[in-house]
């Protein structure tokens, strides 16, 4: 005889599997989530790493810049001085043309310090930015252990709620069957 207890059993079939899907879900999502944005972390921090080697190779380039137009001012300025005491057409246009050669090298350099100026400013950012994910990525941490908990308990419920429904509906039709053969 099938019992009253079994009929609410076997109704509550939905529920059991919503609970196993979800179960199923929530252990899925927290263990391969929390991988996926350490994955994207550790790609933000390659390419960190690398925009900090490049700004340092310009800082140095910068420096080895700035030490050639001083080591070179000093000996420009005498050259200078010296062509425009002789005062001729060719020795001013030999003046102009070393001043000229001295401002352009003057301007990649302000040029280059400028450009270093923004890139360390992106770095800046890249790097607040790595910050708040790894922060974010903690948190999550700790939250996908109660996430993996709670969806293996809903994943068990679900599983052998949704097992015992079954049977119990193959229970109930076998008797079912049963009925209509006797009749």
């Amino acid at each position: 005889m099938v019992q009253v207890s079994d009929y609410i059993s076997s109704s509550a079939e939905g529920l059991y599997k919503f609970l196993f899907i979800n179960g199923t879900i929530l252990v899925i999502l927290s263990m391969f989530y929390p991988l996926q944005q350490k994955n994207e972390i550790d790609r933000l921090r390659i390419d960190y790493n690398k925009d900090v080697e490049l700004l340092n190779f310009e800082i140095s380039k910068l420096e080895k810049n700035i030490k050639i137009l001083r080591s070179n001012s000093a000996s420009n300025i005498k050259e200078v001085d010296s062509l425009k005491a002789v005062n001729t057409v060719s020795t001013l246009k030999k003046a102009q043309k070393i001043v000229l050669d001295y401002n352009k090298a003057l301007d990649s350099i302000i040029v280059l310090k400028k450009e270093f100026d923004i890139s360390s400013i992106k770095r800046k950012s890249d790097k607040k930015k790595i910050d708040l994910l790894l922060l974010q990525a903690d948190k999550f941490g700790n939250y996908s252990f109660y996430f993996l908990t709670l969806g293996g308990v809903f994943f068990f419920i679900g599983l052998i709620g949704w097992a015992r429904a079954t049977l119990v509906l193959d229970k109930i039709k076998r008797e079912e069957l049963r009925k209509l053969k006797e009749e």
